[in-house]
């Protein structure tokens, strides 16, 4: 799985995408996580990223919790997180992946990063790290699946950074072709 580009727009098609738009096909993001369905990982020794982990994990409900169809997490009450979900869907070789997260304004006393990344299925798909302090921003990234997955495979999100701020996860989905208008099937 590689990540391609950040910022770009999802429904920007390529010929073999215009080829199925002309069969009668639309493209529609499916959502691949749900808000409510992230658990916390607990065991550092299942966390993808376990060198990370402060000596003492200060996160409880109130530093993370579901904000919509958001994850929302609230660093001065959460220092370190990653969380864990089961994949919704397959994904095939050749899947478009969409992570959709922003944040608000990022303080901190001295300067500082934080870090966010994803997992799927035991291997990481993106990170990036963001210095703070810094101006609010959002993510709009695409990633290209190479490998078959299964539905229920693990997907880890993952965040720490220093300072008190706010992050929101909006959605993790994958691109899928459908029939276009309202069929009815007898």
């Amino acid at each position: 799985m590689n990540l391609m580009t950040l910022g770009c727009e999802p429904e920007q098609m390529g010929d073999s995408d215009v080829a199925l738009e002309g069969e009668g096909r639309v493209a529609v993001w499916r959502p691949l996580v749900s808000a409510d369905g992230w658990q916390a990982i607990e065991d550092p020794s299942l966390d993808p990223l376990r060198e990370h982990r402060p000596q003492e994990v200060i996160c409880t409900r109130l530093g993370w919790y579901s904000e919509g169809e958001s994850v929302e997490v609230d660093t001065s009450k959460c220092n370190y997180l990653s969380i864990a979900h089961g994949l919704l869907e397959p994904l095939q070789p050749g899947d478009l992946l969409r992570l959709e997260l922003w944040w608000q304004s990022l303080i901190s006393l001295e300067p500082a990063e934080g870090h966010l990344a994803l997992w799927i299925d035991g291997e990481q798909v993106w990170e990036e790290r963001v210095t703070i302090p810094g101006n609010a921003d959002a993510r709009d990234v695409e990633i290209h699946i190479e490998r078959s997955v299964p539905a229920g495979s693990s997907v880890v999100f993952h965040l720490h950074n220093h300072g008190t701020n706010t992050w929101r996860l909006r959605g993790l989905s994958v691109r899928r072709y459908e029939p276009a208008g309202d069929s009815i099937v007898n």
